[in-house]
């Protein structure tokens, strides 16, 4: 359903209209465009069709695999690393979307990346990765302090790094999540979608009294089936090693 109705008719919209960067037509429900803009590159690329998008969801499986081992690897060892690797590979979850044109893969992938990349104290590419996350799920801005606050903590506890690194990698990507719902808003005028079967536009005020409920049911699922995956795997992986 994601991946006929929202994903591919979203990038499909952008692909037919270049230039246009906010998909509009009833499968427009709200979400950041990153995967739409990518999908449609894809298409601009190599012709539309199943293979070449696929290969982007593919691409996306492969660096999440990848960071994974990176991870484990640097956490716990490279046993570790990679026994984690081979478990995300294992997971169903992980395998199905492989197969699925949606954003949870690459939502994985990025923010597999902002916390690698934040471990290793390369706060600009885990600010860019963090800024991809929000582009790809708006609810991955839950997630950024998290991530921001394992890294500045977990390596080494007796020398704290500066804050202005996680600092960064929190403000940029939410001040651009912001750019995006005003962009969303100036073209749709609407901000959010509150009903799975039709539009419904509100005003700013009740936007904000369903907020709670949103973004319970934005968050649960993506990450369950996103960071979740790659950072289970990672620490069965050190309990095995």
């Amino acid at each position: 359903w994601d991946a006929l109705y929202y994903v591919a008719a979203s990038a499909r919209d952008i692909y037919l209209h270049p230039g246009r960067l906010v998909p509009q037509g009833p499968w427009d429900n709200g979400h950041p465009p990153l995967i739409f803009w990518a999908l449609a590159a894809v298409w601009w690329a190599a012709g539309p069709g199943l293979l070449a998008s696929h290969l982007l969801i593919l691409a996306s499986a492969l660096g999440a695999v990848l960071l994974a081992f990176s991870l484990g690897r640097r956490l716990f060892g490279a046993r570790a690393g990679l026994i984690g690797a081979i478990l995300l590979v294992a997971n169903p979850i992980f395998f199905y979307h492989a197969g699925t044109i949606t954003v949870d893969l690459p939502l994985t992938a990025f923010t597999l990346l902002a916390l690698v990349a934040a471990l290793r104290r390369r706060w600009v590419l885990a600010t860019a990765a963090g800024c991809a996350m929000v582009l790809t799920r708006e609810s991955a801005l839950l997630f950024l302090p998290a991530l921001a606050g394992a890294a500045w903590l977990l390596p080494d506890r007796e020398r704290r790094p500066s804050l202005a690194g996680p600092v960064l990698m929190i403000v940029v990507p939410s001040l651009t999540l912001a750019a995006w719902f005003a962009a969303h808003y100036e073209v749709t005028g609407w901000w959010i979608y509150t009903d799975e079967s039709r539009k419904v536009k509100i005003s700013l005020g009740q936007m904000l009294s369903s907020l709670p409920w949103e973004l319970y049911r934005r968050t649960l699922r993506p990450f369950l089936k996103g960071f979740g995956q790659g950072l289970a795997t990672v620490a069965v992986g050190g309990a095995l090693a």
